[in-house]
């Protein structure tokens, strides 16, 4: 059962190990996910929420792959309000992937890879400079 009352810490740093950390060990990503998931009114506080934990620590990442992020992720290119900021996300996931390279090897799967073949022949003129940087982090 998936309750509609989020608690979250305010007034407190949210770049802080402590603080990065705490939504992922209380169980929220799954929380966060059936929000997007059922189209809930939540929706538009789990978006920005789950895309700033890519952001956080290597746990925090971890628990998000396991939690099908990387394919939330990958969904959202096609959403053209969260598209540059999901590209963002998984270059920083990609970016900090460890040596098992589970980012990597999502990525290329041919599902994956034709969702950000789409995106990126599809992109508007004004967005392209936008997803410049995400882009480079992704080929470096």
């Amino acid at each position: 059962m998936h309750s509609c009352n989020i608690q979250l810490p305010i007034g407190i740093d949210p770049y802080t190990t402590q603080v990065e950390s705490c939504p992922p060990e209380s169980g929220i990503i799954p929380h966060l996910m059936h929000f997007i998931k059922i189209n809930s009114p939540l929706k538009r506080f789990s978006l920005p929420l789950l895309c700033d934990m890519a952001h956080a620590s290597r746990y925090t990442r971890e628990q998000l792959r396991a939690n099908q992020g990387i394919e939330l992720y990958l969904s959202l290119l096609d959403d053209e309000d969260w598209a540059v900021t999901a590209l963002d996300s998984l270059a920083v996931c990609l970016a900090s992937d460890n040596e098992q390279r589970k980012v990597e090897h999502a990525l290329l799967k041919a599902e994956a890879i034709h969702k950000l073949v789409v995106f990126f022949q599809s992109c508007s003129d004004q967005s392209f400079v936008h997803i410049l940087e995400p882009f480079l982090k992704i080929i470096t």
